[in-house]
């Protein structure tokens, strides 16, 4: 699919903004069809939704045949952005939020 997008003619004056390229391969994304074959093999292990404003994350920690992981989703309005991070990083994940909130408690008080 990524292929295909890159594939693609560009506009009249043979030029691309970023800004669209970037929308295309989004409604791209967005359109594709959920892989079942991964979506099926995945255990849930734990699960957790925070509301913070007015965003949603959701927290899943799952096991596929590549291993654990963390997924962390952000929801806002209809708009949802995703990270994972393999269950082998999950400490200095950790390790570098703790240090973040540090430095805000530390800074806040200044």
């Amino acid at each position: 699919m990524l292929l295909n997008f890159l594939k693609r003619p560009r506009g009249a004056a043979g030029t691309n903004s970023e800004g669209q390229g970037r929308k295309n391969l989004r409604m791209e994304q967005e359109t594709a069809a959920p892989r079942p074959d991964r979506i099926r093999n995945e255990k849930v292990i734990a699960g957790e939704r925070v509301q913070i404003e007015r965003k949603q994350f959701f927290f899943d920690f799952k096991e596929n045949a590549s291993g654990r992981f963390l997924r962390i989703t952000e929801e806002v309005g209809s708009h949802r952005d995703t990270i994972i991070v393999p269950a082998t990083g999950l400490q200095l994940f950790r390790e570098s939020l703790d240090h973040i909130i540090a430095v805000d408690a530390k800074t806040k008080s200044a």
